[in-house]
């Protein structure tokens, strides 16, 4: 599966909900059911793969990290610099920006369905 492909798949993860945890997409990704992208892929997703993913929708302007900032705990978007590092990914949520969300839509219907094809 190509780097575009992978990114692809978590941007599909993240269409659904607000906000995301890398935990939640991975639990998304690796799904057992046979509609799964595990499944599409014939294998797991790694963790890292996810953040590469993560890290290059975030560069392109596809996805904003946040953070929850006390004391109120409201998410607040932080840059893509302090992504796993001043801030660690477990502290982090992504949100699917229109540019990702138009992106995954024009990759599912141009190739995404014929080389993945989902029960």
């Amino acid at each position: 599966m190509e780097a575009t492909d992978i990114q692809m798949c978590v941007a599909d993860c993240l269409r659904d909900d607000e906000v995301e945890s890398l935990d939640g997409i991975l639990r998304a990704l690796n799904d057992e059911s046979s509609a799964s992208w595990r499944a599409a892929r014939g294998g797991q997703f790694a963790v890292t793969e996810a953040q590469e993913a993560l890290k290059a929708m975030i560069a392109s302007g596809m996805v904003t990290p946040c953070t929850e900032k006390p004391p109120t705990y409201e998410l607040r978007p932080v840059t893509g610099n302090e992504v796993g590092t001043a801030i660690p990914w477990e502290s982090l949520w992504f949100r699917l920006e229109p540019s990702g969300h138009d992106a995954v839509a024009k990759w599912w219907e141009g190739e995404g369905r014929h080389t993945y094809p989902r029960s």
